[in-house]
């Protein structure tokens, strides 16, 4: 991220809290919810997109999704919006790709915000024979660039060879675009970039996949050992400049 200190705007704010009205993934006590105009920016995502992330108490306990949900930007561009948090804070705000382009990263008009469905089937697993078709909303037709430093496109890269050569649930076997596994390369840089070990590392693949997919379709969280390793390797790189 890069360090930007300022108060949580208008704009961010009415995200947050459509996102949490309309898209929590579990219920958000009510000081947090009543906090969210107070929050303070920290720092932004560095790949140009209107990803931040805000103060909060130090804590052991990691982020994890408060609220998950797709919108539409200005410019009709779909994206993906996760807010961050734990039980006593909210953590981050995170806009992803889901069609709308590296050049239309920004936040999602408020009302077009709603709950992350899983391609309206109930699940993700359903959808696999689709993505292998090639026609799975989430797969863009190009690879999405998500760095604009050298640095956080090397970490990029090295994350996309370490899914791609691993395949951890069988897709690019099956016959699936090149750049199928990109929307999960997507939120996976933005996470590790600030791991603390590998087995951080393999922790949050595992969690993105179980996100993304299935707990069936993921599979057990030691399966993402070699990537993870792999992965670790390439953010002390990214750390080191």
């Amino acid at each position: 991220m890069i360090p930007e200190r300022r108060s949580i705007g208008a704009s961010e704010l009415e995200v947050i809290r459509a996102a949490i009205e309309k898209a929590a993934v579990e219920p958000v006590d009510t000081e947090v919810k009543g906090a969210v105009d107070r929050l303070q920016v920290i720092g932004r995502c560095e790949c140009g997109c209107a990803g931040i992330d805000f103060e909060a108490p130090k804590s052991e306990q990691r982020p994890a999704p408060l609220a998950d949900a797709i919108g539409r930007t200005a410019r009709g561009g779909r994206v993906g919006v996760i807010v961050w948090g734990r039980p006593d804070a909210i953590t981050g705000l995170e806009i992803y790709d889901l069609g709308a382009g590296d050049d239309d990263l920004a936040l999602p008009a408020p009302g077009s915000i709603e709950p992350w469905r899983h391609e309206q089937s109930g699940g993700r697993a359903p959808a696999l024979a689709a993505r292998v078709r090639g026609q799975h909303p989430n797969t863009s037709a190009t690879v999405v660039k998500l760095g604009r430093t050298a640095g956080y496109e090397a970490l990029v890269a090295a994350t996309a060879r370490a899914i791609d050569e691993a395949d951890p649930i069988g897709l690019l076997a099956m016959g699936a675009p090149e750049d199928e596994y990109w929307p999960e390369i997507d939120t996976i840089v933005r996470r590790v970039s600030s791991a603390a070990s590998s087995g951080e590392v393999r922790q949050i693949l595992h969690e993105e996949f179980v996100r993304w997919f299935d707990p069936s379709i993921a599979g057990p969280e030691e399966a993402y050992e070699v990537s993870a390793q792999r992965i670790w390797e390439a953010v002390m790189h990214y750390r080191a400049g």
